[in-house]
């Protein structure tokens, strides 16, 4: 968690290689959930919420260990993402991760 923060501050000078970055069958539009909350500028656990939901299409791995997300993103599906994105931050919400 501390390596998490530090990392988005800009603090930690060697960030640890991720799991992602070992992937070797990962299709050409599959991005992890960091990687498509940094895309559509939003909350990874948006994300989270929406896969639960259904509303997002991925798939679990394993690399080196760990699990790891993989979300179908082709344009037209982060395009589709980008406008659910919108009018979820348009309307009024009961909770934070809509």
């Amino acid at each position: 968690m501390v390596r998490t923060l530090l990392r988005r501050q800009g603090i930690l000078a060697f960030p640890r290689q991720s799991p992602a970055s070992r992937l070797e069958r990962r299709d050409a539009t599959e991005l992890t959930i960091p990687e498509t909350a940094a895309q559509l500028g939003m909350p990874e656990t948006t994300l989270y919420c929406w896969m639960r939901r259904g509303l997002v299409s991925a798939r679990k791995v394993q690399v080196l260990g760990h699990s790891l997300w993989l979300i179908r993103a082709d344009p037209t599906d982060l395009e589709r993402l980008r406008q659910r994105r919108e009018q979820s931050a348009a309307r009024p919400s009961t909770h934070n991760a809509s």
